[in-house]
Protein backbone atom coordinates (compact mmCIF):
# COMPACT_ATOMS: atom_id res chain seq x y z
CA UNK A 1 0.00 0.00 0.00
CA UNK A 2 1.03 3.63 -0.48
CA UNK A 3 1.70 5.33 2.84
CA UNK A 4 2.63 8.90 3.68
CA UNK A 5 4.05 9.68 7.12
CA UNK A 6 3.62 13.31 8.14
CA UNK A 7 5.63 15.36 10.63
CA UNK A 8 3.94 18.73 11.32
CA UNK A 9 6.33 21.67 11.69
CA UNK A 10 7.79 21.83 15.19
CA UNK A 11 10.38 23.85 17.08
CA UNK A 12 12.76 20.95 16.39
CA UNK A 13 13.18 21.68 12.71
CA UNK A 14 16.46 20.31 11.53
CA UNK A 15 16.22 16.97 13.35
CA UNK A 16 14.97 13.80 11.73
CA UNK A 17 11.89 12.43 13.49
CA UNK A 18 13.38 9.10 14.51
CA UNK A 19 10.02 7.66 15.54
CA UNK A 20 8.63 8.14 12.02
CA UNK A 21 11.91 6.77 10.69
CA UNK A 22 11.52 3.47 12.54
CA UNK A 23 7.86 3.19 11.48
CA UNK A 24 8.89 3.83 7.87
CA UNK A 25 11.58 1.14 8.14
CA UNK A 26 9.09 -1.39 9.49
CA UNK A 27 6.57 -0.60 6.74
CA UNK A 28 9.18 -0.83 3.99
CA UNK A 29 10.26 -4.20 5.36
CA UNK A 30 6.65 -5.38 4.88
CA UNK A 31 6.68 -4.24 1.25
CA UNK A 32 4.72 -1.01 1.55
CA UNK A 33 5.68 2.11 -0.42
CA UNK A 34 6.51 4.87 2.06
CA UNK A 35 6.86 8.64 1.63
CA UNK A 36 7.76 11.08 4.39
CA UNK A 37 6.48 14.65 4.52
CA UNK A 38 8.25 16.84 7.08
CA UNK A 39 6.75 20.32 7.15
CA UNK A 40 9.74 21.54 9.12
CA UNK A 41 11.87 20.86 6.05
CA UNK A 42 9.42 21.38 3.19
CA UNK A 43 7.81 24.50 4.64
CA UNK A 44 4.07 25.11 4.75
CA UNK A 45 3.35 26.30 1.22
CA UNK A 46 -0.06 24.78 0.49
CA UNK A 47 0.74 24.44 -3.21
CA UNK A 48 3.98 22.53 -2.55
CA UNK A 49 2.45 20.36 0.16
CA UNK A 50 -0.52 19.52 -2.03
CA UNK A 51 1.83 18.46 -4.86
CA UNK A 52 3.86 16.20 -2.54
CA UNK A 53 0.69 14.51 -1.28
CA UNK A 54 -0.67 14.04 -4.79
CA UNK A 55 2.59 12.45 -5.94
CA UNK A 56 2.58 10.09 -2.95
CA UNK A 57 -1.04 9.06 -3.71
CA UNK A 58 -1.48 7.75 -0.15
CA UNK A 59 -4.01 5.10 0.74
CA UNK A 60 -3.02 5.54 4.39
CA UNK A 61 -1.61 8.63 6.12
CA UNK A 62 0.22 8.34 9.42
CA UNK A 63 0.40 11.71 11.19
CA UNK A 64 2.39 12.27 14.37
CA UNK A 65 1.38 15.01 16.79
CA UNK A 66 2.93 16.72 19.78
CA UNK A 67 0.62 19.04 21.68
CA UNK A 68 1.72 22.31 19.96
CA UNK A 69 1.68 20.67 16.51
CA UNK A 70 -1.71 19.02 16.94
CA UNK A 71 -3.70 21.82 15.21
CA UNK A 72 -1.34 21.61 12.22
CA UNK A 73 -1.73 17.82 12.21
CA UNK A 74 -5.51 18.23 11.97
CA UNK A 75 -5.17 20.65 9.07
CA UNK A 76 -2.91 18.15 7.30
CA UNK A 77 -5.46 15.37 7.81
CA UNK A 78 -8.15 17.58 6.31
CA UNK A 79 -5.96 18.43 3.31
CA UNK A 80 -5.09 14.78 2.69
CA UNK A 81 -8.78 13.84 2.85
CA UNK A 82 -9.61 16.61 0.37
CA UNK A 83 -7.02 15.24 -2.06
CA UNK A 84 -8.00 11.61 -1.52
CA UNK A 85 -11.36 11.14 0.24
CA UNK A 86 -10.71 7.39 0.61
CA UNK A 87 -7.40 7.79 2.45
CA UNK A 88 -7.37 6.37 5.99
CA UNK A 89 -5.81 8.79 8.50
CA UNK A 90 -3.94 7.37 11.50
CA UNK A 91 -2.82 9.67 14.33
CA UNK A 92 -0.01 8.83 16.74
CA UNK A 93 2.41 10.55 19.10
CA UNK A 94 2.20 11.84 22.64
CA UNK A 95 -0.89 14.05 22.25
CA UNK A 96 -3.17 11.42 20.65
CA UNK A 97 -1.86 8.79 23.09
CA UNK A 98 -3.12 10.89 26.03
CA UNK A 99 -6.22 12.65 24.67
CA UNK A 100 -7.29 9.73 22.52
CA UNK A 101 -11.05 10.19 22.46
CA UNK A 102 -10.83 13.94 21.94
CA UNK A 103 -8.56 13.36 18.93
CA UNK A 104 -10.71 10.57 17.51
CA UNK A 105 -13.80 12.79 17.68
CA UNK A 106 -12.29 14.93 14.93
CA UNK A 107 -13.96 14.24 11.55
CA UNK A 108 -10.69 13.63 9.68
CA UNK A 109 -9.19 11.12 12.14
CA UNK A 110 -9.99 7.42 11.62
CA UNK A 111 -7.58 5.59 13.93
CA UNK A 112 -5.40 6.56 16.90
CA UNK A 113 -2.26 4.58 17.72
CA UNK A 114 -1.41 4.66 21.42
CA UNK A 115 2.23 4.17 22.39
CA UNK A 116 4.89 2.81 20.04
CA UNK A 117 3.78 2.57 16.43
CA UNK A 118 6.18 0.30 14.54
CA UNK A 119 4.37 -3.03 14.94
CA UNK A 120 0.93 -1.46 15.23
CA UNK A 121 1.17 0.43 11.93
CA UNK A 122 2.30 -2.71 10.13
CA UNK A 123 -0.68 -4.63 11.47
CA UNK A 124 -3.08 -1.82 10.52
CA UNK A 125 -1.83 -1.78 6.93
CA UNK A 126 -1.84 -5.56 6.66
CA UNK A 127 -5.46 -5.62 7.85
CA UNK A 128 -6.53 -2.88 5.45
CA UNK A 129 -4.69 -4.52 2.55
CA UNK A 130 -6.34 -7.87 3.22
CA UNK A 131 -9.76 -6.36 3.87
CA UNK A 132 -9.81 -7.55 7.48
CA UNK A 133 -11.18 -5.80 10.53
CA UNK A 134 -9.14 -3.99 13.20
CA UNK A 135 -10.49 -5.78 16.26
CA UNK A 136 -7.42 -7.98 16.77
CA UNK A 137 -4.86 -5.14 16.63
CA UNK A 138 -3.52 -4.07 20.02
CA UNK A 139 -2.67 -0.45 20.76
CA UNK A 140 -5.35 1.28 18.70
CA UNK A 141 -8.64 3.12 19.15
CA UNK A 142 -10.88 3.55 16.12
CA UNK A 143 -14.34 4.40 14.86
CA UNK A 144 -16.74 1.64 13.84
CA UNK A 145 -20.42 2.12 13.03
CA UNK A 146 -20.47 5.46 14.81
CA UNK A 147 -18.92 4.06 17.97
CA UNK A 148 -15.45 4.36 19.49
CA UNK A 149 -13.70 1.02 19.90
CA UNK A 150 -10.83 0.68 22.40
CA UNK A 151 -8.56 -2.28 21.75
CA UNK A 152 -6.16 -3.49 24.49
CA UNK A 153 -2.92 -1.55 24.88
CA UNK A 154 0.16 -2.96 23.21
CA UNK A 155 3.18 -3.82 25.39
CA UNK A 156 6.33 -1.83 24.70
CA UNK A 157 8.87 -3.44 22.38
CA UNK A 158 11.34 -5.26 24.62
CA UNK A 159 14.11 -5.99 22.11
CA UNK A 160 14.76 -2.80 20.15
CA UNK A 161 17.35 -4.58 18.01
CA UNK A 162 14.44 -6.31 16.26
CA UNK A 163 13.49 -3.00 14.63
CA UNK A 164 14.98 -2.45 11.17
CA UNK A 165 17.40 0.50 10.87
CA UNK A 166 16.32 4.02 9.95
CA UNK A 167 15.74 4.33 6.15
CA UNK A 168 17.88 7.42 5.71
CA UNK A 169 17.18 7.40 1.97
CA UNK A 170 13.62 8.57 2.69
CA UNK A 171 14.90 11.76 4.31
CA UNK A 172 16.66 14.73 2.74
CA UNK A 173 19.63 14.16 5.02
CA UNK A 174 21.53 17.26 3.87
CA UNK A 175 18.71 19.46 5.16
CA UNK A 176 18.74 17.87 8.61
CA UNK A 177 22.40 17.93 9.54
CA UNK A 178 23.25 20.24 12.40
CA UNK A 179 26.64 21.25 13.74
CA UNK A 180 28.70 19.93 16.64
CA UNK A 181 32.04 21.72 16.98
CA UNK A 182 32.24 22.18 13.22
CA UNK A 183 31.23 18.61 12.37
CA UNK A 184 28.04 17.65 10.56
CA UNK A 185 25.70 16.03 13.09
CA UNK A 186 22.45 14.05 13.22
CA UNK A 187 20.43 12.54 16.03
CA UNK A 188 20.37 8.82 16.88
CA UNK A 189 18.27 6.72 19.24
CA UNK A 190 20.15 4.37 21.53
CA UNK A 191 17.42 3.79 24.14
CA UNK A 192 13.77 4.40 24.97
CA UNK A 193 12.07 5.06 28.28
CA UNK A 194 12.77 6.91 31.52
CA UNK A 195 12.18 5.57 35.04
CA UNK A 196 11.79 9.02 36.64
CA UNK A 197 8.60 11.02 37.13
CA UNK A 198 9.39 14.73 36.93
CA UNK A 199 6.08 16.59 37.09
CA UNK A 200 6.54 18.49 33.83
CA UNK A 201 7.47 15.46 31.67
CA UNK A 202 4.85 14.14 29.27
CA UNK A 203 6.87 11.33 27.67
CA UNK A 204 6.14 8.54 30.17
CA UNK A 205 2.89 7.19 28.67
CA UNK A 206 4.36 7.14 25.15
CA UNK A 207 7.87 5.82 25.93
CA UNK A 208 7.42 3.85 29.15
CA UNK A 209 9.10 3.79 32.55
CA UNK A 210 11.45 0.90 31.79
CA UNK A 211 14.65 1.89 29.99
CA UNK A 212 15.15 -0.32 26.93
CA UNK A 213 18.38 -0.20 24.96
CA UNK A 214 19.60 -0.94 21.50
CA UNK A 215 22.65 -3.15 21.93
CA UNK A 216 26.04 -1.40 21.77
CA UNK A 217 26.81 -3.50 18.67
CA UNK A 218 23.69 -2.23 16.91
CA UNK A 219 24.41 1.40 17.85
CA UNK A 220 28.00 1.20 16.57
CA UNK A 221 26.81 -0.44 13.35
CA UNK A 222 24.35 2.41 12.76
CA UNK A 223 27.01 5.04 13.50
CA UNK A 224 29.36 3.44 10.98
CA UNK A 225 26.61 3.20 8.35
CA UNK A 226 25.67 6.87 8.63
CA UNK A 227 29.29 8.00 8.76
CA UNK A 228 30.30 6.02 5.67
CA UNK A 229 27.25 6.87 3.55
CA UNK A 230 26.74 10.53 4.46
CA UNK A 231 30.14 11.62 5.82
CA UNK A 232 28.55 12.52 9.16
CA UNK A 233 30.99 12.40 12.06
CA UNK A 234 28.98 13.84 14.97
CA UNK A 235 25.90 12.53 16.72
CA UNK A 236 23.31 13.56 19.29
CA UNK A 237 22.20 10.54 21.33
CA UNK A 238 18.57 11.09 22.30
CA UNK A 239 18.49 8.76 25.33
CA UNK A 240 16.55 10.44 28.13
CA UNK A 241 19.21 9.28 30.63
CA UNK A 242 22.33 8.09 28.80
CA UNK A 243 24.15 6.87 31.92
CA UNK A 244 21.20 5.19 33.64
CA UNK A 245 22.89 1.84 32.96
CA UNK A 246 26.56 2.70 33.37
CA UNK A 247 27.65 -0.79 32.27
CA UNK A 248 25.84 -0.33 28.95
CA UNK A 249 27.34 3.16 28.53
CA UNK A 250 30.88 1.96 29.21
CA UNK A 251 30.48 -1.02 26.85
CA UNK A 252 29.29 1.29 24.07
CA UNK A 253 32.20 3.66 24.69
CA UNK A 254 34.69 0.78 24.63
CA UNK A 255 33.33 -0.34 21.25
CA UNK A 256 33.54 3.19 19.81
CA UNK A 257 37.16 3.39 20.98
CA UNK A 258 38.02 -0.08 19.68
CA UNK A 259 36.49 0.62 16.25
CA UNK A 260 38.41 3.94 16.05
CA UNK A 261 35.29 5.69 14.80
CA UNK A 262 36.72 9.20 15.33
CA UNK A 263 33.35 10.77 16.11
CA UNK A 264 32.12 13.50 18.43
CA UNK A 265 28.85 13.17 20.27
CA UNK A 266 26.72 14.59 23.04
CA UNK A 267 23.97 13.27 25.28
CA UNK A 268 21.80 14.05 28.28
CA UNK A 269 21.55 12.45 31.70
CA UNK A 270 20.97 13.24 35.39
CA UNK A 271 23.21 14.75 38.04
CA UNK A 272 23.01 11.63 40.22
CA UNK A 273 23.85 9.22 37.40
CA UNK A 274 27.42 10.25 36.64
CA UNK A 275 30.79 9.50 38.21
CA UNK A 276 34.37 10.18 37.22
CA UNK A 277 34.95 6.69 35.78
CA UNK A 278 32.07 6.77 33.32
CA UNK A 279 32.70 10.42 32.39
CA UNK A 280 36.36 9.81 31.54
CA UNK A 281 35.38 6.79 29.44
CA UNK A 282 32.79 8.86 27.58
CA UNK A 283 35.35 11.60 27.02
CA UNK A 284 37.81 9.08 25.56
CA UNK A 285 35.08 7.79 23.23
CA UNK A 286 34.44 11.25 21.78
CA UNK A 287 31.72 12.70 23.99
CA UNK A 288 32.28 16.45 24.22
CA UNK A 289 29.09 17.81 25.76
CA UNK A 290 26.52 16.68 28.33
CA UNK A 291 23.15 18.19 29.20
CA UNK A 292 21.63 17.99 32.68
CA UNK A 293 18.11 19.03 33.60
CA UNK A 294 18.46 21.33 36.62
CA UNK A 295 14.97 22.90 36.63
CA UNK A 296 15.37 25.09 39.73
CA UNK A 297 17.86 26.58 42.15
CA UNK A 298 15.40 26.12 45.01
CA UNK A 299 15.39 22.86 46.97
CA UNK A 300 11.73 23.50 47.79
CA UNK A 301 10.83 23.63 44.09
CA UNK A 302 12.98 20.59 43.31
CA UNK A 303 10.90 18.63 45.83
CA UNK A 304 7.66 19.81 44.25
CA UNK A 305 8.77 18.76 40.75
CA UNK A 306 9.76 15.32 42.08
CA UNK A 307 13.29 15.73 40.77
CA UNK A 308 14.69 13.58 43.60
CA UNK A 309 17.81 15.75 43.58
CA UNK A 310 19.12 18.62 45.69
CA UNK A 311 20.83 21.74 44.41
CA UNK A 312 23.95 20.62 46.29
CA UNK A 313 24.06 17.38 44.26
CA UNK A 314 23.57 19.31 41.06
CA UNK A 315 26.31 21.79 41.95
CA UNK A 316 28.77 18.97 42.68
CA UNK A 317 27.93 17.26 39.38
CA UNK A 318 28.68 20.40 37.38
CA UNK A 319 31.98 20.80 39.19
CA UNK A 320 32.87 17.22 38.18
CA UNK A 321 31.84 17.84 34.57
CA UNK A 322 33.98 20.98 34.45
CA UNK A 323 36.89 19.09 36.00
CA UNK A 324 36.78 16.29 33.41
CA UNK A 325 36.53 18.85 30.63
CA UNK A 326 33.00 18.66 29.19
CA UNK A 327 30.97 21.40 27.60
CA UNK A 328 27.78 21.52 29.66
CA UNK A 329 24.18 22.50 29.08
CA UNK A 330 21.81 23.21 31.96
CA UNK A 331 18.05 23.49 31.47
CA UNK A 332 15.79 25.36 33.87
CA UNK A 333 12.01 25.65 34.20
CA UNK A 334 10.30 28.93 35.12
CA UNK A 335 6.70 29.54 36.13
CA UNK A 336 5.87 26.31 37.95
CA UNK A 337 2.73 26.46 40.15
CA UNK A 338 4.92 26.71 43.26
CA UNK A 339 7.26 29.37 41.87
CA UNK A 340 7.53 32.86 43.31
CA UNK A 341 9.61 35.84 42.24
CA UNK A 342 12.12 34.79 44.86
CA UNK A 343 12.46 31.16 43.70
CA UNK A 344 12.90 32.16 40.05
CA UNK A 345 15.58 34.68 41.01
CA UNK A 346 17.17 31.92 43.09
CA UNK A 347 17.20 29.77 39.94
CA UNK A 348 18.92 32.46 37.88
CA UNK A 349 21.51 32.96 40.61
CA UNK A 350 22.08 29.19 40.78
CA UNK A 351 22.63 29.11 37.02
CA UNK A 352 25.42 31.62 37.48
CA UNK A 353 26.90 29.53 40.32
CA UNK A 354 27.08 26.23 38.41
CA UNK A 355 28.36 28.13 35.35
CA UNK A 356 27.32 25.79 32.49
CA UNK A 357 28.65 26.35 28.99
CA UNK A 358 25.09 26.79 27.77
CA UNK A 359 21.87 27.51 29.66
CA UNK A 360 18.25 27.36 28.57
CA UNK A 361 15.38 28.75 30.64
CA UNK A 362 12.13 27.05 29.67
CA UNK A 363 8.58 28.11 30.50
CA UNK A 364 6.66 25.61 32.64
CA UNK A 365 3.98 24.01 30.48
CA UNK A 366 1.54 21.32 31.68
CA UNK A 367 1.49 19.11 28.62
CA UNK A 368 -1.26 16.48 28.51
CA UNK A 369 0.12 13.30 30.01
CA UNK A 370 2.46 15.05 32.43
CA UNK A 371 1.88 14.79 36.20
CA UNK A 372 1.53 18.57 36.37
CA UNK A 373 -1.39 18.34 33.92
CA UNK A 374 -3.12 15.95 36.33
CA UNK A 375 -2.25 18.19 39.30
CA UNK A 376 -3.87 21.17 37.58
CA UNK A 377 -7.00 19.13 36.79
CA UNK A 378 -7.26 17.86 40.38
CA UNK A 379 -6.84 21.34 41.86
CA UNK A 380 -9.24 22.95 39.41
CA UNK A 381 -6.51 25.15 37.91
CA UNK A 382 -7.82 26.37 34.54
CA UNK A 383 -5.98 24.90 31.55
CA UNK A 384 -5.92 26.39 28.09
CA UNK A 385 -7.07 24.38 25.07
CA UNK A 386 -5.09 26.64 22.75
CA UNK A 387 -2.64 23.87 21.88
CA UNK A 388 -0.41 26.00 19.65
CA UNK A 389 0.37 28.12 22.72
CA UNK A 390 1.94 25.16 24.53
CA UNK A 391 5.49 26.40 23.94
CA UNK A 392 8.43 26.17 26.34
CA UNK A 393 11.28 28.09 24.67
CA UNK A 394 11.22 31.78 25.72
CA UNK A 395 12.70 33.15 22.50
CA UNK A 396 9.91 31.46 20.53
CA UNK A 397 7.17 33.06 22.63
CA UNK A 398 5.48 36.25 21.42
CA UNK A 399 5.20 38.12 24.72
CA UNK A 400 2.66 40.56 23.28
CA UNK A 401 0.29 37.62 22.85
CA UNK A 402 1.62 35.51 25.71
CA UNK A 403 -0.75 34.07 28.28
CA UNK A 404 0.24 31.18 30.54
CA UNK A 405 -1.59 27.99 29.66
CA UNK A 406 -2.43 27.61 33.35
CA UNK A 407 -2.98 30.05 36.21
CA UNK A 408 -0.76 30.26 39.27
CA UNK A 409 -1.53 32.11 42.47
CA UNK A 410 2.04 32.82 43.57
CA UNK A 411 3.42 34.52 40.46
CA UNK A 412 1.68 37.17 38.40
CA UNK A 413 1.59 37.01 34.61
CA UNK A 414 3.56 40.26 34.45
CA UNK A 415 6.28 38.92 36.74
CA UNK A 416 6.53 35.74 34.65
CA UNK A 417 6.81 37.81 31.47
CA UNK A 418 9.59 39.83 33.07
CA UNK A 419 11.56 36.70 33.90
CA UNK A 420 10.97 35.27 30.42
CA UNK A 421 12.41 38.49 28.99
CA UNK A 422 15.40 38.73 31.30
CA UNK A 423 16.51 35.31 32.65
CA UNK A 424 18.78 34.41 29.74
CA UNK A 425 20.20 37.93 29.49
CA UNK A 426 20.85 38.19 33.24
CA UNK A 427 22.67 34.85 33.11
CA UNK A 428 24.91 36.14 30.32
CA UNK A 429 25.51 39.48 32.08
CA UNK A 430 26.72 37.45 35.06
CA UNK A 431 29.26 35.83 32.74
CA UNK A 432 30.58 39.18 31.60
CA UNK A 433 30.99 40.27 35.21
CA UNK A 434 33.02 37.11 35.87
CA UNK A 435 35.35 37.98 33.02
CA UNK A 436 33.93 35.17 30.85
CA UNK A 437 33.08 37.44 27.94
CA UNK A 438 34.08 34.97 25.22
CA UNK A 439 32.06 32.20 26.83
CA UNK A 440 29.07 34.49 27.16
CA UNK A 441 29.31 35.62 23.54
CA UNK A 442 29.62 31.99 22.40
CA UNK A 443 26.47 31.12 24.37
CA UNK A 444 24.55 33.99 22.77
CA UNK A 445 25.81 32.94 19.31
CA UNK A 446 24.66 29.37 19.97
CA UNK A 447 21.20 30.60 20.95
CA UNK A 448 20.95 32.58 17.71
CA UNK A 449 22.16 29.53 15.75
CA UNK A 450 19.64 27.31 17.54
CA UNK A 451 16.71 29.60 16.75
CA UNK A 452 17.83 30.00 13.13
CA UNK A 453 18.10 26.22 12.73
CA UNK A 454 14.62 25.83 14.19
CA UNK A 455 13.00 28.55 12.09
CA UNK A 456 15.13 28.47 8.90
CA UNK A 457 14.24 32.17 8.59
CA UNK A 458 16.59 35.16 8.33
CA UNK A 459 13.65 37.43 9.18
CA UNK A 460 12.97 35.56 12.42
CA UNK A 461 16.68 35.63 13.25
CA UNK A 462 16.76 39.42 12.85
CA UNK A 463 13.62 39.72 14.96
CA UNK A 464 15.35 37.66 17.63
CA UNK A 465 18.47 39.86 17.56
CA UNK A 466 16.38 43.01 18.01
CA UNK A 467 14.36 41.31 20.73
CA UNK A 468 17.52 40.33 22.64
CA UNK A 469 18.80 43.91 22.38
CA UNK A 470 15.46 45.21 23.62
CA UNK A 471 15.35 42.68 26.47
CA UNK A 472 18.89 43.68 27.48
CA UNK A 473 17.89 47.36 27.68
CA UNK A 474 14.78 46.34 29.62
CA UNK A 475 16.92 44.40 32.12
CA UNK A 476 19.28 47.36 32.53
CA UNK A 477 16.30 49.66 33.23
CA UNK A 478 14.75 47.44 35.89
CA UNK A 479 18.13 46.79 37.52
CA UNK A 480 18.83 50.56 37.65
CA UNK A 481 15.34 51.18 39.04
CA UNK A 482 15.88 48.46 41.66
CA UNK A 483 19.27 49.93 42.59
CA UNK A 484 17.72 53.39 43.03
CA UNK A 485 14.98 51.98 45.27
CA UNK A 486 17.56 50.11 47.37
CA UNK A 487 19.71 53.24 47.64
CA UNK A 488 16.71 55.32 48.64
CA UNK A 489 15.62 52.76 51.24
CA UNK A 490 19.15 52.58 52.60
CA UNK A 491 19.32 56.36 52.90
CA UNK A 492 15.95 56.42 54.65
CA UNK A 493 17.07 53.72 57.09
CA UNK A 494 20.27 55.65 57.84
CA UNK A 495 18.28 58.82 58.39
CA UNK A 496 15.91 57.07 60.81
CA UNK A 497 18.85 55.48 62.62
CA UNK A 498 20.55 58.87 63.05
CA UNK A 499 17.32 60.39 64.34
CA UNK A 500 16.97 57.65 66.96
CA UNK A 501 20.58 58.12 68.11
CA UNK A 502 19.95 61.82 68.64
Amino acid sequence: MNVILVQPATSDRGFIHLGLGFIAASLEQRGHKVSILDLGIEGESSKKIRRIIQEAAPEVAGITALTPTYPTALRMAQLIREINPRCITVFGGTHPTILTEEVLNEPFVDIVVRGEGEITMCEILDALKDGKGLSSISGIVYKENGKTVYNPDRPFIEDLDTLPPIPWHLFKVEKYTGNLNGRRAVGLSAARGCPFSCVFCYRGPAAGKVVRYWSPERVVKEVKRVKEKYNITAFHFWNDVFTYDKKWAITLCDMIIKEKLDIEWDCQTRADLINEEVLRKMKEAGCTAIMLGVESGSNEILKHVNKKLTKEQIYDSFQLLHQVGFETTATFTMGLPWDTKETIQETIDFAKAINPSFAMFYVATPFPGSPIWEICLQKGIPLSRDWENYRIIPFEIDLDKFAPVFDTSRLSVEDLKRFIKTAQIEFQVGRFKKGQRLRGLKNIYEIFALIFRRSKSVTKLMQLIFRVLGDTLYLIRIKCRSAKVQKSNSAEEQKNKSAKEQ
